[in-house]
């Protein structure tokens, strides 16, 4: 055993407040649906383990238990299904030391996400004679209302290759995903910068090109530490890129929620009690995007009307604080 690591924490998310009172089904109230991502809660276990003087294991276990809403309105007339989504999240990690200074780390993360909520089933419409325009307008829209439970298994698979030299240290990395029913792929590299040939001060830079459904954005994730008194450390951290199913630190984080992140920032303080027992506290604040499902009036066809869908943003943003603590043996 080499280092005992364990974290909990609580996301505050202000969807709810901001948009719940949002129009989903438009002024013609033929449909319209929405998915409210509310608070959430946080847990993390791990530990590395090195069997062989060139080889380090490190597993992680992660719960989340994430509180949601589904709002579906037609007719001017809302229903809304408040549930949870329980995610469990497994990592493992071999760092394997190939030369001097030369690392070569796969990984792989896979994540189990389960929910139940409602869904709708088109049904039918009725229609009255409108004298005045010589047509047909819709009177009401019918749709069946189920619940439906869902399973998903994905998984991230990730490559880094790192090297060392005497004030910093470059790494290379990709990583293949299939999350929410899609496939990822990343590639990118970074560096560590030590200006003062030790760790009481660094810079960490990383560029990564994230490619989903024919469509790549580039990710610039910026940080800078190090010891602001005796035994405390501490570390600011953003990233800027459009975040969609997208993962960090060789797959160890994994950001499925199918919502954009915009921009990501937050701060790390470390405490260390003696050589073998850290804490730390984190901040990180989270700027999202997401997109309702509405339908609208579109034109006549034999006189009778047309609806189109219609994808509309909103934007939201979620603050979360962790704390930790950390063995090393």
């Amino acid at each position: 055993m080499n280092k005992l690591n364990a974290d909990a924490g609580y996301g505050f998310s202000n969807d709810k407040s901001k948009n719940e009172n949002t129009d989903i089904d438009g002024s013609d109230n033929i449909y319209g649906e929405q998915l409210i991502n509310k608070n959430y809660f946080y847990f993390s276990v791990g530990f590395k383990q090195l069997p062989l003087r060139w080889l380090n294991l490190t597993y992680n276990y992660n719960y989340l238990d994430l509180k949601k809403a589904k709002e579906i309105k037609y007719n001017d007339v809302k229903i809304t299904d408040d549930y949870k989504q329980q995610q469990q999240q497994f990592y493992l990690k071999f760092d394997i030391r190939a030369g001097d200074g030369f690392v070569i780390s796969p990984s792989g993360h896979y994540v189990f996400v389960k929910d139940k909520t409602i869904y709708a089933g088109y049904d039918s419409v009725t229609f009255s004679y409108n004298a005045q325009t010589l047509s047909y307008d819709s009177l009401k829209y019918y749709y069946t209302i189920f619940q439906r439970q869902n399973i998903q298994d994905d998984y991230v698979l990730s490559l880094a290759l790192s090297k060392q030299f005497y004030i910093y240290k470059t790494r290379i990395h990709g990583s293949y995903s299939f999350l929410n029913g899609s496939n990822q792929t990343q590639l990118g590299a970074n560096l560590t910068v030590y200006p003062k040939k030790k760790n009481t001060l660094y810079t960490f830079s990383d560029l990564t090109l994230h490619r989903q459904n024919d469509v790549t954005n580039l990710i610039f994730f910026q940080s800078a530490g190090g010891k602001l008194y005796k035994d405390l450390w501490c570390e600011v951290f953003a990233t800027f890129g459009r975040m969609n199913n997208y993962n960090e630190q060789n797959g160890a984080f994994v950001y499925n929620n199918p919502d954009v992140i915009t921009l990501k920032f937050g701060a790390e303080l470390n405490y260390y009690f003696s050589k073998n027992i850290s804490a730390s506290l984190i901040y990180v604040n989270q700027q999202r995007e997401k997109k309702y499902l509405t339908y609208s009036l579109s034109d006549f066809s034999n006189d009778l009307p047309v609806t189109h869908p219609e994808f509309i943003d909103l934007n939201y943003s979620v603050n979360t604080i962790l704390g930790g603590l950390k063995i090393y043996f």
